[in-house]
């Protein structure tokens, strides 16, 4: 697996219509099969992560010195008034940023 929890449906599309050529069935059956392993698929959640990173990091920080450990994503979430989705969206963003 890839490690993310969840997929847009242009993504799915990408990767299984155009790439592999199968019909809108044979979708349906991924998507179930998908969401029944905890990956959503659909929209993106909102917010923009490039304008959540900063709130996040500075969260997960505070955090850190506080707790003496890393935070989770439910805490992080927690201090910084937005939603564990958005919070691994920001996150994942600063991960491409870094590569």
């Amino acid at each position: 697996a890839s490690g993310r929890d969840a997929l847009s449906l242009d993504e799915v599309a990408d990767l299984v219509i155009h790439e592999r050529g199968i019909g809108y069935a044979e979708v349906e059956i991924l998507i179930d099969a998908l969401e029944e392993r905890g990956i959503a698929v659909g929209a993106p959640p909102p917010g923009d992560p490039k304008e959540n990173l900063g709130p996040v990091l500075a969260a997960a920080r505070a955090l850190s010195t506080d707790l003496g450990r890393p935070p989770t994503t439910e805490e992080i979430a927690q201090k910084s008034g937005l939603d564990e989705a958005e919070v691994k969206r920001a996150l994942e963003y600063g991960r491409t940023l870094s590569r």
